[in-house]
């Protein structure tokens, strides 16, 4: 008999340039993570994809006003070598 190979299900978001991987977590929600920074860590989560890009899209804004507003410059991510 075959066994199947069950393989997770690479989802990657996109906003104004910041990317982030997202995994899968024993419970079923989801938990992303911003790549290509060094010095900052933008963390999200959701119960769903749509909840999940919601609130990425809401971590890479907040973190943007942050920075504004206490005059320093946002880290840009580094370019992502494929």
């Amino acid at each position: 008999m075959t066994e199947a190979i069950s393989t997770p299900t690479a989802i990657v978001l996109e906003h104004k340039g910041y990317q982030a991987n997202v995994e899968r977590m024993r419970d079923g929600s989801l938990q992303g993570l911003v790549v290509g920074m060094e010095r900052d860590l933008l963390a999200f989560d959701g119960a769903d994809i749509a909840e999940l890009a919601t609130n990425f899209q809401a971590v890479v804004e907040d973190y943007l006003a942050d920075c504004a507003e206490d005059g320093i410059t946002p880290e840009l991510p580094k370019a992502l070598v494929s």
